[in-house]
């Protein structure tokens, strides 16, 4: 991006450089992604306060580092998220909590996973949002932590939550995962049959607002180099 044509203090270099990452993320552009996640946090840091987006910034990062299998450094990037969260009185707490339990799962320390999820319910919970799909993410990996626990009754009843978190709304290819996993545990219960595979996590690598502003610095960047060539 042009951060020449920025003030060096302008908070939206940071916002620009998470959209960045999150569309090379969105390509399968690891490498460049994680370069994008790095620039932000550090121009983000310099700031005082630090700029908002650097939260976003270490949260996708800890996604990109989930991807690549480097789960010690993803939970260390989820972590530092929540601290710059807290520091700044931020919003995404719950969404940090369910990522650091989703690492928690690959690390298969689910004792620790089971106590971070429950938080993020509870954050959940304050914000009003425990009966609705937005909390279905959380049940969903704290049922696979209560799964690879050995708690099949808990894990039961965290599949029947997200199931019942759509009332009467429309399904859609959750539902059908939830109610799958839900069927499967319920005959299998006691057995060895019970799957332990995860769905892909809904991340703010979705945030298709800011993959799309990503994708803009991309061209423009492309169209930057073109320039200059000629």
């Amino acid at each position: 991006i042009a951060e020449d044509l920025l003030a060096p203090d302008d908070p939206s270099i940071v916002s620009r450089l998470n959209n960045l990452g999150l569309a090379y993320s969105s390509k399968g552009m690891m490498q460049d992604a994680k370069a994008a996640y790095f620039r932000a946090i550090k121009i983000g840091l310099q700031m005082s306060p630090p700029a908002p987006a650097i939260v976003h910034a270490y949260n996708n990062l800890a996604t990109t580092l989930i991807h690549s299998k480097n789960y010690e450094e993803a939970l260390a990037s989820a972590q530092k998220a929540l601290e710059v969260n807290k520091l700044l009185n931020g919003d995404g707490e719950t969404h940090i909590k369910n990522q650091i339990g989703a690492i928690y799962l690959k690390q298969k320390r689910y004792t620790d996973g089971i106590k971070v999820l429950n938080e993020a319910l509870d954050s959940h919970r304050k914000e009003g949002t425990i009966n609705n799909t937005k909390s279905n993410h959380a049940w969903f990996n704290l049922a696979l932590n209560y799964l690879g626990n050995g708690q099949e009754t808990e894990a039961l009843n965290c599949f029947k939550k997200c199931m019942d978190n759509y009332g009467s709304g429309p399904r859609d290819k959750y539902y059908r995962i939830f109610e799958k996993r839900y069927e499967d545990l319920k005959k299998h219960q006691g057995t060895k049959d019970i799957k332990h595979d995860e769905i892909k996590e809904e991340s703010d690598e979705l945030n298709n607002e800011g993959v799309k502003e990503g994708v803009k610095e991309i061209n423009d960047l492309k169209a930057q180099q073109i320039r200059n060539h000629d």
